[in-house]
Formats: C-alpha cells, sequence, structure tokens
C-alpha cells in the first residue's frame, strides 16, 4: 500500500530544507569561509641566488679564457664577456637554447610542460678577439645550391 503523509522510500535521498531553490527561487548562495592567512611560500628568498653575484662568478670563471662550442656543459652567460670559439657548433652569440638539458623521453618532456625555445641572433657582432665566422663562396658553384625541383634554397 498506501505510504503514510510525511514517509518516504528507504532509497529516497534526504532533503535538509525541502522547497528551498524550487518554484522559480534561486537556491542558496554559499556563506565564503573565514579569513584564513595566505599559504606559506615553499620558496625561501635567502636561498636565492643573486643575479649579480651569479654574474661575477660566471665572468671571474671565464676570464682570459676562450670558451670552445665543443666543450661540454653550459656555455657563459649572455652578459659575460668571454672570446668564444666556434668549431663547427654554433656559438651561443647566435643561437642560444632556453634548456641546456633536453629531456630524454617522451615522460619527462611532458611532465616539463615547457616548450623548447631558442633565441636567435644571426646577425650579432662578434665580441673582441673572436675569429671571423667561417663563410663559403658559393660562386664557383653559379650561386647557392637550389632543390631542382622547387627551386627553394637549401641552407
Amino acid at each position: 500500500g498506501a505510504q503514510a503523509p510525511g514517509a518516504r522510500h528507504p532509497s529516497a535521498p534526504v532533503i535538509a530544507n525541502p522547497g528551498v531553490g524550487l518554484a522559480g527561487q534561486l537556491p542558496a548562495v554559499p556563506q565564503p569561509a573565514p579569513h584564513q592567512p595566505p599559504a606559506k611560500s615553499r620558496i625561501d628568498p635567502d636561498l636565492m641566488p643573486n643575479p649579480l653575484d651569479v654574474q661575477k662568478v660566471d665572468q671571474t670563471q671565464y676570464e682570459g679564457k676562450h670558451w670552445v662550442t665543443t666543450t661540454p656543459g653550459v656555455p657563459p652567460l649572455v652578459s659575460t664577456n668571454a672570446p668564444l670559439l666556434d668549431m663547427g657548433n654554433c656559438t651561443p652569440r647566435f643561437i642560444r637554447s632556453a634548456f641546456y638539458t633536453i629531456p630524454a623521453t617522451k615522460e619527462l618532456a611532458n611532465q616539463m610542460n615547457m616548450p623548447i625555445s631558442f633565441a636567435v641572433q644571426p646577425c650579432a657582432r662578434l665580441g673582441p678577439g673572436e675569429a671571423a665566422l667561417a663563410t663559403v663562396d658559393m660562386s664557383v658553384l653559379g650561386g647557392p645550391l637550389r632543390c631542382r625541383r622547387c627551386k627553394a634554397y637549401i641552407n
């Protein structure tokens, strides 16, 4: 049978305030949480390196030395006045990567979630004590190399 008034089915949800938010009324607006102090930053400013100190250390490290492009590791900072010796790899004066280590796996690259970018300055001036860039005279071949099919220039 018939159910008694106010009785409900055992699987029916319990409604705390029946009728609130129904019949065209707006639902109750949640109240903002009481003011909480901001979460403490996990970065200690005292542990952050001072950029001016880092520049001085880098300048001292490369003082009176040539940096060779075949040297493994991180190149001198942009602000460091050090002669760069191009041994077939481009010097960081002309192309500088935003990363010095590229992720080895796709999973690591996905976790990093940052684009790999380069600062390219093909017309950068050579520093003092740097040798001129090697060039190839293409006039002996009749001009720059081109694709036979589409006539595009080949770098």
